[in-house]
């Protein structure tokens, strides 16, 4: 009798020439692949059970709506996950009990327990906690620079070009606004703290005195050497991609590089990636940290203080279909968030220039977030490698808005006082990211408002048309599928009413 699999409801998991069961979950397809080839493999069960939020949109105050939704959060996994974990446990099988997504990690499940739990009538789904590479544009790209020939006419200055190209500059010079009172939080390759323009900006630095202690986590649980050997008690970055994007947000040395939207605000990390790839696990990781923090080897449950999540939150990173992530991994914790008030800002990705290349989560779940697509600033165009719109999750809107991001200046590994530029979605996201932080500092009735916040940033934004036109969004048109509502406004934003 041939061999055959299928992954979907209520059909055959296993069929064999000996056996057969049914399963009543969903079970991934790369998951049942990766069973064809190995004998154990980590595993994700995400439960049915999610908790109501719906009340935290009336709770005013900040910190107790983000107490609100973790407590409701932890209190529906723990309920749910119980005799989940019980069973587990008994059978000497490692586990990571998320809240965020309410699900399970098990580490070196194997089929035969896979196709027992199948079984259990309270399971969504069961996929592999699939590894990712980060997608990075090359700096050297022809396509980039046009009829450029020397990179030294990349003119570097005192304020960075493209923070004068949405105004940013005159937000500081006119309206004295530079981030205070605001928290940025990241979760990326980690980052160099100890850089010139970061560390003084960074939430554990208070006049000299370090405390990594609920403003760090290192998501990585594989041995570590080099940069980030000390990872488990300091931030590090072995990629250079998240000191990038944070220096954009926050960075400024007092020296004369302000590379950053909002100086004067804080920020936060997590390091979700090792040499620039991470797993849907280590992206839940940094979720609940950044939405609820937990001193160094804490609790994410028993430790975390909720009053002190971030405001905003910056994802230059992408989980694509192609390299195994079904694309509803983020989707329960995209909402966690907007319910919290936390203002979610991510990379659009680098899958363009087609139209339907904003297909990967966590930028695909339109309306829920905002995604940022990337400005060629020296070819005056959106730039080639941005992904299109519409989105493949709901047909929708993406980018929500766009950054430049062809050649983008900021802080990099390599010392205390260097610095580079990167071409990405990944740098055009920072800067949206700053945006928001300029506009809640300078209007803190906003804080936590997402919706309202998404509304000014949309319609304070420089319309650009489209070349080209996507299914649904003709290039003539605002929105459309390549800008977006168009690039954003700093200052534009700050002052609409």
């Amino acid at each position: 009798m041939p061999r055959f699999i299928s992954y979907f409801l209520g059909v055959l998991f296993f069929f064999n020439q000996s056996s057969f069961c049914y399963a009543e979950a969903v079970i991934s397809e790369n998951l049942i692949k990766s069973f064809e080839k190995k004998d154990k493999v980590d595993v994700l069960i995400h439960l049915n059970e999610k908790a109501d939020l719906t009340l935290a949109l009336s709770i005013l105050d900040r910190s107790q709506r983000v107490q609100f939704v973790f407590d409701k959060l932890t209190e529906t996994a723990k309920k749910s996950q119980k005799k989940w974990l019980d069973y587990l446990k008994q059978k000497g099988y490692q586990t990571r009990s998320y809240y965020i997504e309410n699900a399970i990690l098990v580490r070196d499940a194997d089929k035969e327990l896979i196709q027992n739990l199948s079984l259990w009538d309270d399971a969504q789904s069961f996929t592999e906690d699939v590894q990712f590479k980060m997608k990075e544009v090359d700096k050297n790209h022809p396509e980039l620079f046009g009829t450029l020939k020397n990179r030294s006419d990349l003119e570097l200055r005192k304020v960075e070009a493209h923070l004068e190209m949405i105004q940013v500059d005159k937000v500081w010079r006119e309206l004295n606004v530079r981030g205070k009172g605001i928290v940025i939080g990241g979760q990326d390759t980690g980052y160099f703290w100890r850089h010139n323009s970061l560390i003084k900006k960074y939430r554990g630095f208070n006049k000299g005195q370090i405390d990594h202690n609920y403003n760090w986590h290192n998501a990585i649980r594989s041995p570590d050497s080099g940069a980030c050997a000390n990872a488990n008690f300091e931030p590090c970055d072995d990629k250079d991609h998240g000191t990038h994007t944070m220096g954009t947000m926050v960075g400024d040395d007092e020296k004369g590089n302000q590379i950053g939207v909002a100086p004067e605000a804080q920020w936060i990390g997590c390091r979700n990636m090792k040499l620039g790839e991470g797993s849907v696990s280590t992206y839940l990781d940094c979720f609940e940290f950044l939405m609820a923090p937990y001193p160094l080897g804490g609790d994410p449950v028993k430790d975390a203080k909720p009053s002190l999540a971030a405001h905003i939150v910056n994802n230059s990173w992408s989980c694509p279909v192609s390299e195994g992530c079904r694309g509803d991994e983020f989707l329960e914790s995209v909402r966690a968030y907007k319910a919290a008030g936390i203002l979610l800002v991510v990379a659009a990705s680098n899958n363009g220039p087609n139209c339907g290349t904003a297909s990967d989560a966590p930028a695909k779940y339109s309306g829920e977030l905002i995604s940022v697509g990337a400005y060629n600033t020296i070819l005056n165009e959106i730039a080639f490698f941005s992904a299109r719109g519409p989105t493949s999750w709901n047909n929708n809107l993406a980018p929500t808005l766009t950054a430049p991001g062809a050649v983008i200046r900021s802080s990099i590994t390599k010392g205390p006082d260097s610095y580079d530029d990167k071409p990405g979605t990944s740098m055009a996201s920072p800067q949206v990211a700053g945006v928001a932080a300029l506009l809640w500092s300078y209007r803190p009735e906003l804080i936590g408002q997402i919706e309202a916040t998404m509304d000014i940033l949309q319609k304070s934004a420089t319309p650009f048309k489209a070349k080209d036109s996507c299914p649904g969004f003709p290039a003539q048109q605002i929105p459309n599928a390549e800008f977006g509502f168009g690039m954003v406004n700093a200052y534009r934003a700050l002052i609409q009413k």
